[in-house]
């Protein structure tokens, strides 16, 4: 069954970009008490018309490869030492095995957006997943760390698109509504990620086993996806054009029953189940593959995008980079003298802060309805930010607590509760931000995404290169104060964008750069 909607919305977009009229008039189908945006058409194909249990399958399954390819990018963390002996290089040489694929990672993005725009979500998709399952798969028989190497590198190739398709499903199956709740599923693999050295290191007898199982996980989610995934690109300014409703009303005297019929063009017929599992798509002859390439560098001139690409990649790199570096020497010596194999125990308060803080991802898209409705039908994307100020205390209170308890040898309790809470204002930084940038600049989603994960990870990856130096010199109370000023200075722009957001993107509209996403 197609999910039912009355296909007749009033909603409209303000020359400003990302500022959305959700008044609703007679007749219109509405959420909230607002008209939905995007607009569903009548065709049955529109991918916003997907059954809802279709929509959830195929959110699962683009949420579970962002989960496994992430964590196939963070698990050869406990390997590194075993490397190094069985291998006869060093241990930094060794940990290439895990820098180098995270650069790539983040990179291929730049290709891989272009290539889905021109031929399909679908295709891509799946395969990126093959090559992925495959290189994943011979990793675990390399022979000598050259291979290794190798694999891991074009295996993170396949994986890098996970995140990127991710969000454009959730774009392109999903209303505006349900955007905030929805992306916390996506944002909630990426942190659920971080916590793979932990089973890597102390459910697997080797690192052999460890590269099968995310080759058989990934061998699991194609299966999953090749049924569920549709192909979710959809011209829908074109389709408006060819299948409006007419509303035609009847009944003009106060008080009496007023009758809406629909009238539509002629509507193509639903595509057959078995045909949709086709997996290749039509080319998208008004997407150009160079011109798509070219044009994702663009969106670094807008300030919101600078501002979340810099959030991400400090949070991220001080989650993943500057906690795990340091916990492990921290714990294992006196007065703690736990296990080497303990030191990745912290990462599960991370996922205990995670978990805690799941049933408050629908509370941005509630919040920025109320402040819709407050402003006579007028949707702002900076409403969102509003959510984010807990954050704010949360993340530097976080970082803080974790640095003078790792320095004066507290209970390891301090430790663990402030990775806690840094991973909870994380969750709720990563999930809210990004649907705030897609809200501002949703006309070329695909391409802000390429250009978003390609920057946030090369600067998470380029902290890599001086954190243990920083943390050696200065002392881990010190980088650990330095961080929490850092991050509390990001998210004090939350009152900046608040303020000035919509002037912001009013002035950059006017910009000849903002043509280029017109076409």
């Amino acid at each position: 069954m197609q999910e039912t909607h009355l296909h007749i919305s009033h909603a409209h977009e303000d020359p400003v970009p990302g500022t959305v009229y959700l008044n609703a008039e007679e007749g219109d189908e509405t959420y909230y008490g607002q008209a939905l945006f995007p607009i569903p058409t009548a065709d049955p194909n529109d991918p916003l018309n997907l059954p809802r249990w279709r929509k959830y399958l195929a959110l699962i399954s683009v949420v579970l490869f962002t989960l496994v390819g992430n964590a196939s990018i963070l698990m050869p963390a406990p390997y590194i030492g075993t490397w190094s002996v069985e291998y006869g290089v060093t241990p930094q040489k060794a940990s290439t095995v895990e820098s180098y694929p995270v650069l790539m990672y983040a990179l291929i993005n730049l290709i891989w957006v272009p290539f889905a725009l021109k031929f399909g979500r679908r295709p891509t998709w799946l395969a990126s997943i093959i090559i992925f399952t495959v290189f994943q798969g011979v990793s675990a028989i390399a022979g000598d760390f050259q291979s290794l190497l190798a694999f891991n590198i074009v295996a993170s190739t396949g994986a890098g698109i996970c995140e990127t398709v991710a969000v454009m499903v959730v774009d392109d199956v999903f209303f505006l509504h349900e955007r905030g709740a929805i992306l916390t599923f996506y944002t909630a693999a990426l942190c659920l990620a971080a916590i793979a050295p932990f089973p890597s290191g102390y459910m697997l007898p080797n690192w052999h086993q460890a590269y099968w199982t995310t080759a058989g996980a990934g061998a699991c989610i194609f299966i999953l996806g090749f049924f569920f995934v549709p192909e979710t690109y959809y011209d829908r300014e074109e389709a408006l054009k060819k299948y409006s409703v007419e509303t035609v009303t009847t009944g003009k005297l106060e008080g009496q029953h007023v009758q809406v019929s629909e009238e539509v063009t002629s509507l193509p017929p639903r595509k057959p189940y078995v045909q949709q599992l086709k997996p290749w798509s039509g080319i998208n002859r008004k997407a150009t593959f160079w011109v798509s390439a070219i044009r994702q560098f663009s969106f670094l001139a807008y300030p919101a995008v600078l501002w979340t690409i810099i959030y991400y990649g400090i949070a991220i790199g001080i989650g993943a980079l500057f906690i795990s570096y340091s916990f492990p020497a921290v714990i294992t010596a006196p007065p703690y003298n736990w296990s080497v194999q303990a030191g990745g125990t912290v990462t599960l308060a991370g996922f205990i802060g995670v978990l805690l803080s799941l049933p408050l991802g629908p509370l941005s898209d509630r919040w920025a309805a109320y402040m819709t409705r407050k402003n006579g039908g007028r949707r702002e994307p900076e409403y969102r930010l509003w959510c984010l100020v807990p954050a704010l205390i949360m993340s530097p209170c976080g970082l803080i607590l974790y640095g003078l308890s790792a320095h004066y040898k507290l209970h390891w309790f301090g430790m663990f509760f402030g990775v806690g809470l840094f991973h909870a204002s994380n969750f709720h930084g990563f999930s809210i931000l990004i649907a705030y940038m897609v809200d501002c600049y949703n006309r070329n989603t695909a391409e802000l995404l390429g250009i978003f994960i390609a920057c946030k990870g090369t600067l998470s990856f380029g902290m890599g290169f001086e954190v243990l130096t920083w943390i050696e010199q200065r002392g881990i109370a010190v980088i650990g104060g330095i961080f929490a000023a850092v991050m509390l200075f990001i998210y004090l722009w939350i009152f900046f964008f608040i303020a000035f957001g919509k002037d912001i993107r009013r002035w950059t509209a006017k910009w000849r750069i903002s043509h280029l996403h017109k076409g």
